[in-house]
């Protein structure tokens, strides 16, 4: 699997939280000194920060987008109302969406995060025995 790089803003407070226009240049860095060891990334942020920061980095994007429903959605992200999902750009490299923490209806009852992700990239990954 893929080493998912997790870049979040912590409400002004982080250590990194002054340095988002410089984000990208960054990341951008880390993910080549993995590339060069072989090790798949991909980037696990919530759609705003992406949208605004992080979208031109050259990665596979999981984001966080809490629509407020209850249950698991029968659609994809792109069917939403959140801003982020005019960014062609980032659309193409997205391959999973975080819906929820907090479970979903009667079939996860519990806190916890859950998402929908791609498939089709992540079977490339598995190890056929």
């Amino acid at each position: 699997m893929p080493l998912a790089i997790d870049i979040e803003s912590h409400d002004g407070v982080g250590r990194a939280d002054d340095i988002w226009e410089d984000r990208s240049i960054l990341v951008t860095e880390l993910i080549e000194k993995f590339s060069s060891k072989n090790i798949s990334t991909i980037i696990y942020s919530n759609a705003s920060t992406a949208n605004k920061y992080l979208y031109e980095i050259n990665s596979k994007f999981w984001l966080a987008y809490y629509n407020l429903e209850k249950n698991i959605p029968n659609y994809w992200y792109t069917e939403t109302e959140q801003e982020a999902v005019t960014n062609e750009q980032l659309m193409e490299n997205m391959i999973g969406w975080q819906f929820t923490e907090t479970g979903a209806g009667n079939e996860i009852n519990y806190p916890v995060d859950v998402s929908l992700v791609n498939n089709k990239f992540f079977k490339q990954f598995l190890i056929e025995k």
